[in-house]
């Protein structure tokens, strides 16, 4: 028994110092802006955001099942008391799939994502 109650306690100890990471959604405030956010390298192709949900158009369109729910996470580390952000990702979502993509450069009119292993695009939001 004394065995056990040291091994709880070893353990216990030896993962207080430990990193934590943990995903934590934004508020609806830190959601990207509505509208169509254009693409850089093709003006006919890019994002529309209206409340929470998101769609990837090329040639100006997109069908209803491109449709995505989407939120804004941030990658948290916690280390004793320092909070660190490691990364934000926009994560789309439905009833069938989950994607994510890191956010590089995120500002008021212009988004930088990583689509795919090695391809970066900036999108802008058009003006009305």
């Amino acid at each position: 028994m004394k065995n056990l109650l040291c091994l709880i306690v070893i353990i216990f100890f030896s993962n207080c110092d430990r990193k934590k990471t943990l995903k934590v959604e934004l508020n609806a405030s830190q959601l990207i802006p509505k509208g169509e956010w254009i693409s850089n390298s093709d003006s006919l192709s890019g994002i529309s955001i209206r409340e929470d949900k998101i769609a990837f158009f090329k040639n100006m369109e997109f069908k209803s099942e491109d449709i995505y729910k989407y939120k804004i996470v941030d990658s948290v580390e916690y280390e004793n008391e320092t909070k660190k952000i490691l990364s934000t990702y926009l994560v789309s979502y439905n009833d069938a799939d989950t994607i994510k993509y890191k956010i590089n450069v995120r500002k008021n009119s212009m988004i930088t994502l990583r689509l795919k292993e090695n391809i970066i695009e900036t999108f802008n939001l058009k003006n009305k």
